[in-house]
């Protein structure tokens, strides 16, 4: 797996004060994927699954997740 892709994980508050996290990776136009119920930003990256797709994308764009 390509360790050398930098992830860099933000933090805010949404106006009912829940605090979320997103992650942006890459360099490029942006792209967003948005969440789903199973989505979590340190599990998808280390998933053999998810990881590869997200690697990639990385090196096209930049990707907000």
């Amino acid at each position: 797996m390509d360790r050398a892709l930098p992830q860099y994980i933000r933090f805010c508050r949404a106006p009912d004060g829940v605090r979320l996290a997103y992650e942006r990776i890459g360099k490029g136009a942006p792209v967003v994927r948005a969440a789903y119920w199973l989505t979590h930003i340190e599990h998808d990256w280390q998933s053999i699954i998810w990881r590869p797709w997200l690697a990639e994308f990385g090196r096209h764009f930049t990707l907000l997740r």
